[in-house]
């Protein structure tokens, strides 16, 4: 991983850009699209536009703003494209293949927690040991909110049929 970092340190905290962001791993380069704002301070951190794209149209993009006493913010991320198999370095006696698409959004008020939102779409193979899995499409659906939690998983496989919950 290589990384540039540009800006100043102030009365606050420090400011500045990320101008340069870039790796490699088994599946290939990824790098940073555009300069992404940056803010660190004992009180805040903010992450706007920080845009990553890599192999076959992969993208993940992120924008997060945290207070910290009391806790107050958000972390969301995208990401479309991604090559499953950019996991695998990390996973023992597993691997991925295919690809996924989706988003994250998370939220805090006053030190809580008040809302999380996942939405993910894959398709590819799943290999644990000598057990494969292929998926056509699968597909996770998360909110949690004051309300309660709701969950839903979709998994329609090639052969084995297929794989549904719901919470």
């Amino acid at each position: 991983v290589s990384a540039k970092l540009t800006g100043a340190y102030g009365e606050k905290g420090w400011k500045g850009k990320i101008v340069q962001l870039s790796g490699n791993d088994t599946i290939g380069a990824w790098r940073l699209e555009m300069p992404a704002d940056l803010y660190i301070s004992d009180r805040k951190f903010s992450l706007s536009n920080l845009l990553l794209v890599g192999g076959d149209k992969e993208t993940v993009e992120v924008n997060t703003r945290i207070d910290i006493n009391p806790l107050n913010g958000f972390i969301n991320i995208e990401w479309a494209g991604i090559n499953l198999a950019r996991s695998n370095q990390w996973l023992h006696s597993m691997n991925f293949y295919g690809s996924t698409s989706g988003k994250m959004k998370i939220e805090w008020m006053t030190g809580n927690m008040s809302y999380i939102s996942v939405s993910a779409d894959a398709s590819g193979i799943f290999e644990v040991y000598e057990h494969r899995m292929e998926a056509r499409k699968a597909a996770l659906s998360i909110d949690w909110n004051s309300k309660g939690l709701s969950a839903l998983l979709d998994i329609q496989m090639k052969e084995q049929g297929k794989i549904k919950g719901e919470i």
